[in-house]
């Protein structure tokens, strides 16, 4: 039987969404520098929550030569944004715990 929907059961789909963008926005962004330290709770009154982007620079400015391109996170066990595919997106999902359509239609909305 499902499990009834609370306040915590909202609040934690919006952070599973919330680490789903930040791996998204990095990705999209070139952004090699994307470790887990990067992300933070903001601590309300009313609880805690996933903080907005921070410490965000893209690699993509600069040659290819001089930049090591890979993602400090791995997606589906691939470092390398080149070969991240629909498959490493979908294993993505599973781990953060949310629909793999859902994942797939936010990567094509921010790309």
């Amino acid at each position: 039987m499902a499990q009834p929907l609370t306040r915590d059961s909202f609040s934690l789909r919006s952070d599973r969404l919330g680490l789903a963008d930040f791996l998204i926005i990095n990705a999209v962004a070139g952004a090699p520098d994307g470790y887990s330290k990067n992300i933070a709770l903001l601590r309300t009154g009313g609880g805690s929550t996933i903080a907005p982007l921070f410490d965000l620079a893209t690699g993509l400015a600069y040659e290819s030569e001089d930049v090591d391109r890979r993602m400090a996170l791995s997606m589906g066990s691939k470092r390398q944004i080149s070969r991240v595919f629909r498959k490493q997106w979908d294993r993505a999902a599973v781990v953060l715990g949310i629909d793999s359509d859902v994942l797939i239609s936010r990567v094509t909305g921010v790309a």
